[in-house]
């Protein structure tokens, strides 16, 4: 008798960026945001930090995750974007959300650690822990601890 594995599937979004797809379980995301009115902050130039915004009574950082890993140097218009607000993991974060720039429409994905094939990818930055294949696409899956550690540096 053969034992059945069993797999567990994460209900998750695949969020299109610049350049790359990444996947986050829906439980990380907060809202999915088509306009936000982000002010470019001077005093803060950090990598990948696009501005603040002003999102449900927060001021929350506004990123490019692309531009964060040194993976774009595109200029993007964050007036006609749309953004995936994410919960902060860390208890004593400086923001409790951050908003993360997308290029395009998110995606309802079920995953599983089965279901996502690993590529190998040496050069891959360490704001990514993964890179799969998901239903021969290609995707990665960000390192949340690593950019929440960014955005508390800011």
């Amino acid at each position: 008798m053969t034992e059945k594995k069993n797999e567990q599937t994460i209900k998750s979004l695949m969020l299109p960026l610049i350049h790359k797809s990444i996947i986050i379980p829906n439980a990380n995301i907060a809202e999915i945001v088509s306009m936000l009115s982000v002010e470019k902050e001077e005093k803060l130039n950090a990598k990948g930090l696009l501005g603040m915004a002003y999102w449900r009574g927060y001021t929350i950082p506004v990123i490019s995750l692309e531009h964060m890993a040194d993976e774009s140097d595109e200029t993007i218009d964050t007036a006609r974007a749309n953004y995936a607000v994410f919960y902060s993991l860390m208890d004593n974060s400086k923001y409790p959300f951050y908003a993360l720039f997308m290029r395009g429409v998110p995606r309802f994905e079920q995953a599983s650690e089965e279901s996502i094939k690993d590529v190998d990818d040496k050069d891959m930055s360490d704001f990514f822990v993964k890179r799969g294949l998901l239903a021969d696409k290609d995707i990665y899956v960000p390192n949340l601890d690593k950019i929440e550690a960014s955005l508390n540096a800011f």
